[in-house]
């Protein structure tokens, strides 16, 4: 029986506001996922390509059907078994290009001329893509997009944020701390004996730790000096373990850091 590819278009979906954004997610993202792709379509398929403003970026092998998400309603999860970023991303055929956003039937000829197009020789115009691309992808180019990302407000990622910060919000209310949300720019904070505490919230579904911490410290310390309060405690809440050079990192600059443990479906502070 012939498989059945879907290409799916990310642009503004799970918070992939570029195609760099979407890369990464394929590179590492869906790793630190344990392979499992969370969609909004409930389509059987055995191959997902994704792709951003019509090119194609990499796509994911599947295996079984997609199983609803007891996390959010109206999400779909799907095993992937392999993932493959594309070395050079492929435009897709005119037909694929559009209303892609809920999946299409992607033809095994199209597939396959996409295999052979990212993993032929280089065109002059493959070779300026790739080193453009390389260029904005400057060792802070990630925490600047992400910082855009977070403050900027943008759509795409208040669903990963809000999550997060509700149930940041229920495990203090559960030690009797009833905190502000989202007054003066500050996610969440509240006073205790005198001493003001200011979180800042950011998801690391789609980001490295090390990025969510860099853009979070910044903000952090322009609310201290913007709300006058030189003794505020400075608190970072992220949605994954971070690696102990980071925490090390946070300790050193006088930052408290922490975590959502999937596993204990709790916070903890390291």
């Amino acid at each position: 029986m012939a498989r059945k590819i879907h290409v799916y278009g990310m642009k503004g979906s799970e918070g992939f506001e570029n195609a760099d954004d979407l890369r990464e997610y394929i590179e590492n993202g869906i790793v630190r996922r344990k392979y499992l792709f969370d969609y909004t379509q409930n389509k059987k398929t055995n191959v997902i390509v994704l792709s951003f403003d019509g090119v194609a970026h990499g796509h994911f092998d599947i295996k079984g059907a997609p199983t609803p998400s007891r996390k959010e309603r109206g999400h779909y999860i799907y095993d992937v078994a392999h993932r493959k970023l594309y070395k050079e991303p492929v435009k897709l055929s005119l037909r694929y290009r559009k209303q892609i956003q809920f999946g299409k039937l992607l033809s095994e000829k199209e597939f396959l001329r996409i295999q052979k197009a990212q993993a032929g020789s280089k065109s002059e115009r493959h070779r300026k893509t790739i080193a453009a691309t390389k260029k904005r992808r400057g060792a802070n180019a990630p925490a600047v997009r992400r910082f855009r990302y977070w403050v900027e407000g943008n759509r795409s990622v208040e669903p990963l944020h809000n999550r997060l910060q509700e149930r940041f919000v229920k495990y203090l209310l559960a030690q009797d701390i009833h905190p502000k949300q989202n007054v003066d720019f500050i996610d969440v904070q509240y006073t205790a004996s005198q001493r003001r505490m200011y979180f800042e919230i950011k998801p690391t579904e789609n980001v490295a730790t090390r990025y969510a911490i860099r853009a979070a410290i910044g903000q952090l310390l322009e609310h201290r000096y913007k709300n006058n309060a030189p003794t505020a405690a400075l608190e970072i809440v992220i949605g994954s373990k971070p690696r102990p050079a980071e925490i090390d990192f946070v300790k050193s600059i006088g930052l408290r850091l922490t975590y959502y443990d999937e596993k204990s479906k709790t916070f903890v502070s390291v």
